[in-house]
């Protein structure tokens, strides 16, 4: 993409300057950047649920760490899709009235998210602080009290949440929209998580002390308060330019 005419003063002198005296802060900043090609009028899907900024744990885990190899994330989010997919410009008005459809039909479902991973991308380039589900069957159930949260497991893989990820891969896929595709047996194993920070494959060993350290400080069974309860019942939708939310029903009291 061209430099707009406001930016073009990037070229001029001052401007070299401006930026070799930024160049020491940038070069220690890692780069992240995509493990696909970018390619024209080719636009990512991305289907997640956006947390809280203020959520209070995620906020003291950031306090804690101070290295400069651990990026932290700008904000928080659980992703409802595995692997990388994309649709063409001309693809997305359907496809986001699909899945808005799919998304409706479903009832809230709440998360816990209680143990810290490591979890890498899918060329291993970029490896991820991210707190998870305990077990990918692990989920609460839909019938949470004011006062109370039950936990269940449900190793059945017709969970209410286990159907929503096979179903939005469903439809994704069917726009042949595959850039780091999955396969089913890969999809079974989807482990709702949140990434809270990124770091380069030679920094894993010191990233799994600090991953023992939070389970042990904050996810260790023993305080209810250092988990993360989460009720899922918005989903955002992000394609191109286009950027719509759309809510799950209600589960009706009797």
């Amino acid at each position: 993409m061209l430099p707009s005419v406001k930016n073009l003063s990037l070229f001029n002198e001052s401007s070299r300057n401006d930026d070799n005296q930024n160049q020491s802060h940038d070069d220690s900043i890692e780069k992240r950047s995509r493990i696909f090609p970018n390619i024209r009028n080719q636009f990512v899907i991305h289907i997640y649920y956006h947390l809280d900024d203020n959520t209070e744990i995620l906020q003291e885990i950031r306090q804690q760490f101070v290295e400069k190899w651990l990026n932290f994330e700008n904000e928080w989010h659980i992703s409802f899709v595995y692997g990388h997919y994309a649709v063409q410009y001309h693809q997305i008005e359907p496809l986001l009235c699909q899945l808005s459809e799919l998304i409706k039909s479903f009832e809230s479902f709440s998360l816990c998210l209680n143990n810290v991973r490591i979890l890498p991308n899918s060329d291993k380039s970029r490896y991820f602080l991210a707190i998870c589900q305990t077990h990918s069957d692990d989920d609460i159930d839909n019938e949470m009290g004011d006062n109370e949260i039950s936990l269940k497991k449900l190793h059945s893989p017709l969970a209410p949440n286990r159907v929503l990820i096979k179903s939005i891969h469903h439809i994704i896929r069917k726009y042949r929209s595959e850039i780091v595709p999955v396969d089913d047996s890969q999809l079974e194993k989807f482990i709702y998580h949140t990434s809270i920070a990124w770091f380069t494959p030679e920094h894993v060993d010191e990233a799994q002390k600090i991953c023992d350290k939070l389970n042990q400080n904050y996810f260790n069974d023993e305080d209810d308060d250092r988990i993360l309860f989460i009720r899922i019942d918005r989903i955002h939708l992000k394609i191109g330019h286009i950027s719509q939310i759309f809510f799950l029903n209600k589960k009706l009291q009797n």
